[in-house]
């Protein structure tokens, strides 16, 4: 199995560490000095929250992510495995991305929210993208050490729900390789309530979190921040029940244990504001408001936040949402 992971952030180095003694592997990363380092060095995968690191050194072919660099990779993959953040997922990147397939390449995404499917598939025939939702947690330490921050399970299926036999069989050639690395993993034959129901805890939690500057666990702390989150939770909700997207009936109770079991996290999109990063809000809480759309759905609460928090990003007013008349 040819495996290529393209993306040096958490998740992608957690991937290819895992994957590295079980399968042939390369490593797609953005920076000459990123691969530099890993191809010196290897990946330090550690495990666990706190105690004494447990370094391991695994040998991973690291490139830098652009046309010269690639043309020195050494096989065309089978699989390719997307880790990069939506933001980062440009026409050109993807064109760049389509000339590393080979005919049957498969490509596995791994990206919160919506519209990377379709962003991608104007170039990448649509039959062979697949998306991923994950729970794994990781977190990068260094441009060359991860650390497995908590075991979970990623649910992969199709971006299209019409499989053939030939993705029956590409399913059954990765996943013992998936196995022999330790990431639990399951098929799903329709990944749009998977997607959808990671998209609403995400929706739900990370903007408020970004906006109060709090960490998850504290959103439960008042009557006041639930009742918001309850709020965002049913009209999202909404418009994924009128797209004809079936949802967990636990998935509120799925929300409140998220927070409780992330406590202390600081959500993704509250480090990226700290930091005067862009956050993810177009592709979470601003492709909900999209899919609203498309069904004539008015969800307040929801653009409310959306342009609250794109008025907090480095650039504001190039994301916006609504207009300030239906606020």
């Amino acid at each position: 199995m040819r495996i290529e992971v393209v993306g040096g952030g958490s998740l992608g180095l957690l991937l290819a560490a895992r994957l590295a003694p079980h399968c042939r592997l390369q490593l797609r990363v953005r920076t000459k000095a990123q691969a530099a380092g890993i191809n010196r060095q290897g990946v330090a995968l550690n495990a666990g929250t706190d105690g004494p690191e447990k370094r391991t050194r695994l040998p991973v072919f690291a490139t830098a992510g652009n046309e010269e660099r690639d043309a020195a990779l050494p096989f065309e993959p089978d699989w390719m495995l997307l880790t990069l953040k939506q933001k980062d997922i440009t026409p050109r990147f993807v064109r760049e991305l389509a000339g590393r397939m080979a005919p049957d390449t498969r490509l596995l995404c791994f990206q919160n929210g919506l519209g990377h499917a379709e962003k991608l598939a104007e170039v990448i025939p649509a039959e062979r993208i697949w998306l991923a939702v994950t729970t794994e947690g990781a977190k990068r330490e260094a441009p060359d050490a991860v650390r497995h921050t908590g075991a979970g399970i990623s649910r992969i299926g199709k971006a299209s729900t019409a499989w053939t036999a030939d993705d029956d069989d590409a399913f059954a050639r990765l996943s013992p390789v998936l196995d022999r690395a330790g990431l639990r993993h399951e098929r799903r034959r329709d990944i749009r309530p998977a997607v959808w129901e990671k998209l609403i805890v995400n929706a739900v939690i990370n903007p408020l979190t970004a906006v109060m500057r709090i960490t998850n666990g504290e959103l439960l702390q008042n009557k006041a921040r639930l009742g918001l989150m309850k709020e965002l939770f049913e009209e999202a909700r909404s418009a994924a029940l009128a797209h004809g997207v079936p949802l967990a009936d636990t998935l509120w109770d799925d929300v409140v244990q998220v927070c409780k079991a992330t406590a202390a996290n600081r959500s993704s999109m509250l480090q990226d504001v700290e930091s005067g990063r862009e956050t993810e809000m177009a592709w979470i809480s601003g492709a909900i408001l999209e899919k609203a759309k498309e069904k004539s759905l008015k969800l307040p609460a929801t653009e409310l936040i959306c342009r609250i928090v794109s008025g907090i990003e480095p650039s504001p007013g190039d994301c916006e949402y609504g207009d300030a008349s239906s606020v």
